[in-house]
């Protein structure tokens, strides 16, 4: 599992992820304090070696990890992506949404994967000369190198396109109506949610940061990482306001979407431990 080279298309090197059917993601926080906390850290590589399951990681995690002052703990980040298993995952939830309706990737390539980040992997100088696979902890001393040189490079935002259809919304009383009547009419199931289902959870989104009122930008635009993750991982630990959002205000439950968690870290690392969503797969169909 991991990063691989599968062959040369025009002069360039093509790299593909490929990964468990166990998907992991932590949000920034998370992620930093399972990796720089003991017994946490250890717990965690043990659990996820033992599965075996993928750790998500997304370009925000790799900036984050990257902007740290403290060397040492870089390396620890780095330690960590190199023990486990590892795949990239898109931010973008528009990007992904077009990927659901186009079907334009190539086969093995999931909706979710953020191939720019695989690119740039594909990028990074060959070890020893061989068609080494790099690792995600070998673009993250190179993020590391860069910003210490003086690169600047910021994670995604969305910002530019989500302030003007918040706006929008905001202004336009019967769609926000409407959402909220699909809201109950999907948790009710006398309505079936639209295919991907990545495009309902975006909506509700939008309607819970409405119904949130006066919530910081940065808040709510910090949140729209984790919307590909809730949709396609099986476990997502999240930060409060987002667990209610994803465990009590979707009109979606797990394992049609994936489990969620706030702080219990021992109740996770016991999930994945026992594989609860292939069981719970199974009871569904």
């Amino acid at each position: 599992m991991g990063f691989q080279y599968i062959g040369i298309i025009g002069k360039r090197l093509f790299c593909q992820q490929t990964c468990t059917s166990t998907l992991v993601y932590l949000d920034k926080w998370a992620l930093n304090k399972i990796a720089l906390t003991e017994p946490w850290r250890t717990d965690f590589i043990a659990v996820m070696k033992k599965r075996p399951a993928t750790l998500l990681i997304s370009f925000v995690h790799l900036v984050e990890m990257a902007k740290q002052k403290d060397d040492a703990q870089i390396e620890q980040y780095a330690d960590l992506l190199n023990a486990v298993d590892a795949a990239c995952i898109a931010g973008n939830p528009d990007e992904v949404i077009e990927n659901e309706k186009t079907g334009r990737l190539m086969a093995g390539i999931q909706p979710w994967e953020d191939r720019r980040i695989v690119e740039e992997l594909a990028k990074l100088p060959l070890r020893k000369g061989r068609l080494y696979p790099p690792t995600a902890a070998d673009l993250l001393r190179k993020m590391r190198d860069e910003i210490g040189n003086g690169a600047t490079i910021r994670p995604e935002t969305y910002e530019r396109r989500l302030n003007p259809l918040l706006e929008r919304l905001r202004k336009n009383p019967k769609e926000i109506q409407r959402l909220r009547i699909k809201r109950q009419q999907l948790k009710a199931g006398d309505i079936k949610p639209e295919e991907p289902l990545i495009k309902n959870i975006l909506e509700m989104a939008l309607l819970f940061i409405v119904n949130a009122g006066n919530m910081p930008n940065k808040e709510w635009n910090d949140f729209f990482h984790t919307i590909v993750p809730i949709a396609y991982s099986n476990y997502v630990v999240l930060d409060r306001r987002w667990h209610h959002f994803a465990d009590h205000f979707l009109p979606f439950s797990y394992p049609s979407i994936s489990k969620v968690y706030h702080t219990d870290f021992s109740r996770l690392f016991s999930d994945i431990q026992n594989d609860i969503h292939i069981l719970a797969q199974e009871a569904k169909t």
